[in-house]
Parts: structure tokens; C-alpha cells; sequence
């Protein structure tokens, strides 16, 4: 997603930026780092996910410090597991429908 909005701002293509948010339910830390990032991407470099993570934990569960860091890098860890299973490589073998205790 950072790729995307280099280049943008790299072309200077800054003035009006779209979205397609699709299916929001499992991706509001994504959207909400990407519309951060629209909204003051010098504030938000490269290199700022960890630290941005560790905002929105202070922010969202009033933790600080050290907690806020492990905080943030439970949530990036789970992210990248959460991102294997994606809707479009479910289908009708993926889950059981006799075994309701998987």
C-alpha cells in the first residue's frame, strides 16, 4: 500500500486520491494507516508502521511505553497470519461442514 502512495506523491498526484475500501471488517488498521498517511504523509514515512502501531495501541487500549510496543508488535504479527486466509482462496474445502469444532 506505501508503494502506491510513494509513487503518488513521488508524481506529485496529491490532490484527490480514491479509495476502494471493499469489504472493511478485517481492514481498518490498514485503511485507517492509509488514510493517515493521505492525510500527512511526511508525518507517516517508509519505515513507520511499528511506531504507527504502537499510536494506536496507546490510543485505542491506554497503554504506554514498552507495553504499547509489545501491543503494537502482537497486532503486526497477527496481521500477517490474518493475511494468509483471504476470501478469495476459501472455498468449499477450506472448512468442514460436518467437524463445527475446527
Amino acid at each position: 500500500m506505501w508503494e502506491q502512495l510513494n509513487v503518488a506523491l513521488s508524481f506529485k498526484t496529491d490532490t484527490i486520491w480514491i479509495l476502494n475500501v471493499g469489504d472493511l471488517k478485517t481492514l481498518e488498521i490498514a485503511l485507517e494507516y492509509f488514510l493517515d498517511i493521505a492525510y500527512d504523509a511526511p508525518r507517516w514515512p517508509r519505515t513507520s508502521l511499528t511506531e504507527y502501531l504502537a499510536a494506536r495501541a496507546e490510543r485505542d487500549f491506554g497503554v504506554e511505553g514498552d507495553a504499547a510496543k509489545e501491543v503494537a508488535d502482537i497486532i503486526g504479527t497477527y496481521s500477517i497470519y490474518a493475511s494468509r486466509r483471504k476470501a478469495e482462496l476459501v472455498d468449499s474445502d477450506t472448512f468442514s461442514i460436518l467437524n463445527y469444532n475446527e
